[in-house]
């Protein structure tokens, strides 16, 4: 089983909770509310050791693409630290998985488009289907 570190929009946190509950993955680097907030009020650097370590540590980035996931700074962090380390990348759209009101959300933009390094073009996307996105997703994380 393959050590994951999700990158996500923090927005899509309901979304990316029951990607991790699937449980197929070790080593789910999904940071709770409450430590986002306290490595957030420790400022940039804080954010990127966090970051950097927690990367390092895992075999494979996931990429769970919401509606605005292209917009988030830290999620282009994460995406360019993982290529520079050398990291295996997926990314997965999750707007088919609903939110905590069962609401579905449009196709996000690509956020490996927002990334000005020609690797970022070749990473793999994955777009699971309205009717068993979770199923879907879970086919796609045992393969790792």
């Amino acid at each position: 089983m393959k050590k994951v570190f999700y990158s996500f929009d923090y927005d899509d946190n309901w979304k990316v909770q029951q990607v991790r509950n699937i449980g197929v993955v070790t080593n789910e680097n999904v940071v709770e509310p409450s430590k986002w907030e306290t490595v957030k009020r420790s400022g940039n650097e804080a954010i990127k050791n966090w970051i950097n370590k927690e990367i390092n540590n895992s075999d494979v980035v996931v990429v769970l693409i919401g509606q605005y996931t292209y917009n988030s700074r830290w999620v282009k962090y994460e995406i360019q630290y993982a290529l520079n380390s050398g990291k295996k990348i997926i990314g997965i759209h999750i707007n088919n998985l609903g939110d905590k009101y069962g609401r579905k959300c449009l196709t996000g933009n690509s956020p490996f488009n927002e990334i000005n390094d020609y690797r970022a073009r070749s990473i793999e996307i994955f777009n699971p289907s309205i009717s068993n996105a979770l199923n879907e997703i879970k086919s796609i994380l045992l393969k790792l």
